[in-house]
């Protein structure tokens, strides 16, 4: 099956837009819920929208809006246009920004705006953050 018709049968199946195991390289399963959920097929993109989580190996992003952008069988880029808050689970480290790009190419995610991480009662606040998945690095 390629992933354009798994991609399919995950949004069927999924019914309450809860989306497992897309692949990408560093982060084995995705969960995304959220209130709605459209699909392009014609430009391999699947839009969620209102009230959006996504918990991903100990972390969950919140947002109002994400996309996903597809280019051939594999996960281009997930675009956040709004409002982001990401918490490590079972920590108080915490990491607010104004909207987010994931490229999967180059498996960089850059949060921009206003850029917030807060670990304990320490701060650090930026306009442009990039978090370099592959490497665990900052920048």
């Amino acid at each position: 099956m390629n992933i354009r018709n798994l991609f399919i049968f995950l949004i069927l199946l999924a019914g309450q837009y809860n989306i497992s195991a897309i692949p990408f390289d560093h982060i084995r399963k995705l969960n995304i819920d959220s209130d709605n959920l459209s699909v392009n097929i014609e430009d391999m993109t699947a839009i969620f929208e209102g009230n959006v989580r996504i918990n991903f190996e100990g972390y969950s992003l919140f947002t109002a809006k994400i996309i996903i952008n597809y280019q051939g069988e594999e996960i281009n880029s997930i675009i956040m246009p709004g409002k982001i808050r990401l918490v490590k689970n079972c920590s108080d480290q915490v990491v607010i920004a104004d909207r987010g790009e994931y490229n999967a190419k180059t498996e960089i995610i850059k949060l921009s705006g206003n850029v917030l991480i807060q670990k304990d009662d320490n701060f650090f606040k930026t306009t442009i953050l990039y978090y370099h998945a592959k490497l665990n690095v900052n920048k």
